[in-house]
């Protein structure tokens, strides 16, 4: 289990700026990645997406950074807000804000 702030993009299409206000040890919730998400990847606590895809850019990012990454989460960033406190749970694939 990882607890910890998250920092929420909604669109789809990000760019370098969408980060501004990311601060260490923090969860990255977005749709998808871009290859802007290497600017905080030693940053980043978590990374979290909509897409599920083992080839994703998320998920190669993940690997190659050895960062946790959970994918394929319904409206994740619908349903959560930057700022927030969360518990996640990478093998039930949960979220629950604390």
């Amino acid at each position: 289990m990882i607890k910890g702030k998250i920092f929420v993009i909604k669109k789809r299409l990000w760019k370098t700026e969408d980060l501004l206000g990311f601060k260490n040890d923090m969860i990255l919730v977005v749709k998808n990645t871009t290859p802007d998400i290497t600017i905080i990847i030693d940053k980043v606590k978590v990374i979290v997406t909509e897409i599920n895809s083992p080839l994703c850019h998320a998920a190669i990012i993940a690997r190659e950074y050895n960062k946790p990454i959970l994918m394929g989460v319904e409206d994740v960033t619908e349903k959560f807000n930057t700022g927030e406190e969360v518990i996640i749970n990478l093998e039930n694939k949960t979220i629950i804000k604390c």
